[in-house]
């Protein structure tokens, strides 16, 4: 059959409209796979930067912990007395950011030293590695004499006992077993949620569990269990990350601190004496190192201005107003200044601060704010707490129990507090309804808890921030150690 030529044309443009296309396809799927090749190459390049910055981070921590552990191998020899422990620190550091060819920078700042102890002090560390033009990776520690066990939630060097629904925000050790159970106080009350632990968990001994339904009779029943997952997820409402680590605490020597102090006021010089006993009502001011023979007793809404040590061979009491605002103020005037006291102190609507040792035990109820420290050689026991404000150190050479705190508030109260025990230390959130920010240490700890409206009536949460600015008078160790902050990525102008 005969083609017409308009058809012949057509066919031709048909050919060329494909070619065309195929053209435009093919370079269309070029550029897609140029483009790609330059993104997977750019990804490559910022896994690869963000990699050598944590290198030099890495490198940058080796450096220091191999500095800090030769101090403390000199501090333990002898050879570096506690009042060049920091310009020694200083000295390595400085030694570190002087290292040719590094990859990061390193700059650091005292944030706290104690002239009453020469060997207390807290560095913050802060190294940082480029990894573009615009962004940093950056790590912070502290470096300081402050005891390990204010760097923890809970710790242990014996058992925790978790009874209930207790929530621990941060890092938790325990040196020997934990048990985990749902009932709040074994055989006393129904079952309840699971304790929560929202961190890291150590356990050097053996794990234990009991899973209660509703007994009231029926007793503990505590079963061995491995830390595998699906164990995990049932003997705790949240399960922690089970973590190794290799941690040697010395315990705090409170009766020796104590002794030492009542040597120290024991031997003042000048002071002013009260051989009968002292009342407090309305100002007073002890302008020297002054001796009460007796007890000292302070009405509620006084204030006592303190410039000297304080020497009481009795017993304190604060008596308390029960009204807000109006709350006994006792002020440590100075840095070497503290009070002591041989027998029992109570304490009442109290602002404290200062540092107060005591020969016997402590009893605190009501409002209790402070920026201070207070040691006892017995016991502590704090019920009808209130309210506390500011950051308190309880240390008790025996036992520690927190018991009729908030009581039937749905909402917690927070306290800012560390508390350390060398025997047990105990805290109910039962009745009571507690947030504690800070940490506490105990041999054993027990803590026991209820769920009301979905939320447990006693949680810690171990605040970083705290231990930046630590109150007066925290306890310090012959050494120096690292504490871990934050690691964080931000641009470079910050």
């Amino acid at each position: 059959m005969k083609q017409l030529k308009n058809e012949n044309g057509y066919t031709l443009l048909s050919v060329l409209l494909v070619v065309v296309v195929v053209i435009a396809l093919g370079m269309t799927l070029l550029s897609i796979n140029l483009n790609s090749f330059k993104l997977v190459q750019i990804a490559q390049g910022n896994v690869q930067a963000k990699l050598d910055g944590e290198m030099a981070i890495e490198e940058a921590m080796a450096l220091i912990e191999n500095k800090v552990e030769s101090i403390n191998s000199s501090i333990e020899q002898g050879l570096v007395p506690a009042a060049q422990y920091l310009s020694v620190l200083h000295t390595a550091l400085d030694h570190i950011q002087s290292v040719d060819g590094k990859k990061f920078t390193l700059n650091y700042q005292t944030l706290k030293q104690d002239s009453q102890n020469e060997g207390m002090f807290l560095d913050q560390v802060t190294i940082s590695s480029a990894i573009s033009k615009q962004k940093k990776i950056e790590k912070t520690v502290t470096i300081s004499t402050i005891s390990e066990v204010f760097r923890y939630s809970a710790i242990s060097p014996g058992d925790i006992f978790l009874n209930g629904s207790p929530y621990i925000e941060g890092d938790v050790y325990t040196g020997n077993n934990i048990y985990t159970s749902n009932n709040p106080l074994i055989s006393l009350l129904s079952s309840t949620l699971f304790p929560t632990i929202d961190g890291s968990l150590t356990v050097e001994g053996k794990y234990f569990g009991d899973k209660t339904d509703q007994c009231f009779w029926c007793g503990v029943n505590w079963q061995p269990f491995s830390p595998d997952m699906e164990n995990l997820k049932t003997f705790f409402k949240v399960p922690p990350k089970i973590k190794d680590r290799e941690l040697n605490i010395d315990p705090i020597q409170i009766g020796q601190i104590i002794s030492e102090k009542q040597n120290e006021v024991s031997q003042m010089g000048n002071y002013t004496r009260y051989k009968k006993g002292l009342s407090i009502s309305g100002n007073q001011t002890l302008s020297n190192n002054t001796l009460i023979n007796g007890d000292l007793v302070i009405s509620s809404g006084s204030t006592l201005n303190i410039y000297g040590k304080l020497y009481v061979t009795g017993s304190i009491y604060i008596n308390g107003s029960h009204h807000q605002n109006h709350n006994t103020k006792i002020i440590v005037n100075g840095n070497q200044n503290f009070i002591y006291a041989a027998g029992n102190v109570s304490f009442e609507d109290v602002d404290l601060d200062g540092v107060m040792y005591i020969g016997g035990s402590a009893n605190i109820q009501g409002e209790l704010n402070s920026n201070g420290t207070i040691y006892a050689g017995n016991n502590i026991f704090v019920s009808s707490l209130y309210n506390n404000a500011g950051t308190l150190i309880l240390l008790a050479n025996n036992q520690i129990t927190l018991a009729f705190n908030n009581i039937f508030n749905d909402a917690p109260m927070e306290m800012n507090a560390y508390l350390y025990s060398n025997q047990e230390l105990q805290i109910y959130g039962i009745l009571s309804n507690l947030k504690i920010n800070g940490g506490i240490y105990g041999n054993p700890i027990r803590l026991n808890s209820v769920t009301t409206n979905g939320t447990p009536r006693l949680s810690i949460h171990y605040q970083k921030d705290l231990i930046l600015d630590p109150p007066k008078g925290i306890p310090t160790v012959e050494k120096l150690t690292i504490k871990e902050i934050d690691m964080e990525y931000k641009s470079k102008q910050n």
